[in-house]
């Protein structure tokens, strides 16, 4: 696939990369898809992060 993705990224809203740098800093990359912005969370954070994102509340906030 072109520049490095894959089939599914087009169905998921959170893609986490895990680099060569999680093993050293504990973090990995959170990027949204239709931003395409990319920030740097703990891995220990990251389900929080994405729980929030994506719950039924924080959803209706937006509205």
């Amino acid at each position: 696939m072109q520049n490095g993705k894959t089939a599914n990224v087009k169905f998921a809203d959170y893609i986490q990369k895990i680099e060569i740098d999680s093993l050293v800093d504990g973090c990995v990359t959170l990027r949204f898809r239709d931003t395409m912005e990319q920030e740097r969370v703990k891995i220990s954070d990251l389900a929080a992060i994405i729980e929030d994102k994506v719950s039924i509340a924080s959803l209706l906030k937006k509205l």
